[in-house]
């Protein structure tokens, strides 16, 4: 340093300082390798950029397979949402998002690789050449061509589209950001899309809205579960029950073998005096005395029917069956018997009750078809021969019905 009030630099304050302030050449050359990592990787997966390819509205390439993992739950995601997270920073909440880029490709021989090209031009898309694509078709060309067209119809589709419409991919000058920002903006009607955080510290639109859609589904949910549910009735009359069954009537097709029922408990004969089985033998004369009998046998093991000659005026009674004592008396029967009497004989005993010209049907029909049922030879099962090692015989639940 002199006395003159300059100084000299040396040569160690000459290469520090350039080395803090590269030349324009080292600038460009940077910013190539940075694009030509841009076109052949996809940021958020590391993997070779492949068709098909998508872009977001601020001109980024990815692989479509890669947000599509993105998007999943993250029960079902193999991917850490996070880490993608970094680098979308909210710009994609759905598919709606993002659009196809369709990409003109050539097979390079020398290379033996397919390679993307300008329709129009045959440039090779890359970091050396501008690129574009329009919304909505998604179809790729050079800056270049579209410049000079300046149509307002896609070439290779005829999409109409705009000025704005027209999308730089992989921008790399201030303008190109500034110019997508400002079309989301007026997209949007903000600077701040859904998906992104509000700068104000705020939640952004989409999570407003998330939000707001789960308390209505939370209020609903809630009112359901405040409301009182209705009584529980058990059906006592025959109404509806014509609803039910084969053609809204009742089946009218004979029995088949699916609908035998066999108890699974023994039952004994009773006019063996030795044997000392349980039986409940029960006479009724009205209807009133056979519900009251039978629901004071419901905890016996044998029910004994008897239709004597002597007495017969239940059996002589007419059968109604929408009275509701008389559904509860054959509810009441099957319960402690285990012997249902099929739709096809409740149907016909109901079609004579209707048919002028005919007696109408008595208990003693039923009497007579549950005792022609139960005597006729059952058909030989499992069941019937576990039985007969034990001596044991596998009918219905009735003591001989007589």
């Amino acid at each position: 340093m002199g006395n003159d009030g300059g100084s000299i630099p040396t040569r160690r304050e000459l290469v520090k300082e350039a080395a803090r302030n590269p030349t324009a050449t080292a600038l460009k050359e940077k910013l190539r390798e940075h694009l030509a990592h841009r076109w052949s990787q996809c940021p958020v997966s590391h993997t070779a950029l492949a068709k098909p390819v998508v872009s977001d509205y601020a001109g980024d390439l990815y692989n479509k397979d890669a947000i599509i993992q993105f998007l999943l739950p993250d029960q079902v995601s193999p991917i850490d949402k996070a880490e993608y997270g970094k680098f979308i920073q909210g710009r994609i909440t759905s598919l709606k998002d993002v659009v196809e880029v369709i990409f003109e490709t050539e097979h390079d021989s020398v290379a033996k690789t397919d390679r993307w090209i300008c329709p129009i031009t045959s440039k090779v898309l890359g970091p050396a050449v501008k690129a574009v694509y329009i919304v909505p078709c998604g179809h790729a060309f050079s800056h270049e061509a579209i410049k000079e067209m300046q149509a307002e119809q896609c070439s290779q589709c005829g999409a109409s589209y705009q000025s704005r419409d027209i999308i730089p991919i992989l921008p790399s000058t201030e303008a190109e950001k500034t110019q997508l920002q400002e079309r989301i903006a007026s997209i949007w009607g903000t600077e701040n899309p859904p998906g992104l955080a509000d700068p104000y510290g705020g939640p952004s639109f989409l999570e407003r809205h998330w939000a707001q859609r789960e308390q209505r589904y939370r209020e609903k949910d809630e009112a359901l579960a405040g409301r009182e549910a209705a009584d529980y009735k058990p059906a006592t009359t025959w109404d509806g029950l014509m609803h039910i069954g084969h053609a809204g009537h009742w089946r009218d097709i004979a029995p088949t073998e699916h609908d035998t029922y066999q108890p699974w408990f023994v039952n004994y004969d009773n006019n063996d005096s030795n044997d000392g089985g349980p039986s409940t033998f029960l006479r009724a004369t009205t209807r009133e005395d056979a519900e009251l009998l039978f629901r004071d046998a419901a905890d016996r093991a044998g029910v004994e029917l008897f239709a004597t000659v002597e007495q017969e005026d239940l059996a002589s009674q007419p059968l109604d069956l929408t009275n509701p004592a008389t559904f509860q008396m054959i509810k009441s029967f099957r319960a402690l018997t285990g012997f249902a009497f099929a739709d096809s004989f409740l149907s016909s005993l109901a079609r004579l009750r209707l048919d002028a010209a005919a007696n109408g049907p008595t208990y003693a029909d039923l009497i007579t078809h549950y005792i022609d049922a139960t005597t006729k030879a059952p058909q030989t099962t499992v069941y019937e021969s576990l039985a007969a090692k034990h001596e044991l015989a596998a009918q219905p639940n009735s003591a001989g019905g007589r």
